[in-house]
């Protein structure tokens, strides 16, 4: 028995051993594969945070630019989106208090209520503003019909001139397009100019609005609107070309307010989705080569 005893006990320390080295000393495959996860994720995590900022900036510049872009126009602050919009917090509720889930639902109803009021009153005092006598449209349609997130180029701002071969300021909208493509008034107004060039901006036509807006169409291929003709908005003033100074076919649009350059993109809103405008507003703000 004492044989047996010494045995067992032998069996039993040595299997300790063994279990104390492989525990401690020697990593199995599934601890290998999850210290290499652990380094990984490691290395991600700051990548993930860089993209968020930059996410948070780019939504912060909307916001002020969308702001911006009410007050020009309308004389009045823009609507504030709902920061607390997601419903993903419902998806723990197995695990929150019901106390606090009608706590939380009674302040986000609260919250809405204020928010809805304001802009009750935004919209009435926008509507106002629109029954005042003298109260101009501003230029807020497309110049082209049916225009993709890939057509349009750089907007307002210092751009690469690929026909100067340096950073020049850029003072409309680059829409790039079909030769031939009908081009329209974004608003009714007059022909100021309608002039057929053989260098700069081509063939051009510059049509002055109610409310000292001035919205003008360069690079055209063809010009069907002459100087001091009436125009609605909606009508067909042109062709889109590439005459004058223009790497590619393409439409130059600018839109100005009392001598001001304005940036062509905030006056489409109302002729897109909100998320086709964040898309169309990205990629203008973005774009560092023009087509002029």
């Amino acid at each position: 028995m004492k044989r047996v005893l010494l045995i067992f006990l032998s069996s039993v320390a040595l299997a300790g051993l063994v279990y104390l080295y492989y525990a401690l000393l020697h990593e199995s495959g599934a601890q290998k594969r999850l210290r290499r996860e652990e380094a990984y994720y490691a290395t991600l995590v700051p990548q993930l945070e860089s993209r968020v900022r930059v996410l948070e900036e780019e939504v912060e510049e909307l916001r002020r630019q969308d702001d911006s872009l009410y007050r020009s126009i309308f004389k009045a602050p823009a609507p504030q989106a709902d920061p607390v919009s997601s419903l993903d917090f419902l998806f723990g509720n197995d695990t929150i208090p019901n106390r606090l889930l009608a706590r939380y639902t009674r302040d986000k109803a609260d919250r809405l209520l204020e928010r809805c009021a304001g802009v009750d009153a935004t919209l009435r005092e926008i509507t106002a503003l629109v029954r005042e006598e003298g109260f101009a449209v501003p230029p807020i349609r497309l110049p082209l019909d049916t225009l993709h997130t890939s057509q349009f180029g750089a907007s307002v701002g210092e751009k690469y001139s690929p026909v100067y071969s340096k950073e020049m300021r850029h003072g409309g909208l680059d829409l790039i397009a079909l030769r031939g493509t009908p081009v329209r008034a974004t608003a009714d107004g007059s022909v100021r100019a309608a002039a057929r060039l053989r260098s700069g901006p081509g063939h051009v036509v510059e049509i002055a609005h109610p409310g000292g807006y001035l919205t003008r169409y360069a690079h055209l291929d063809d010009i069907f609107v002459a100087k001091g003709q009436r125009i609605r908005r909606g009508q067909v003033i042109g062709t889109l070309g590439m005459s004058g100074a223009a790497f590619a076919p393409h439409l130059h649009y600018e839109v100005r307010r009392d001598g001001r350059c304005l940036d062509p993109v905030h006056f489409f809103f109302l002729d897109m989705t909100p998320w086709n405008y964040a898309n169309v507003l990205f990629v203008t703000t973005n774009t560092g080569q023009s087509l002029d």
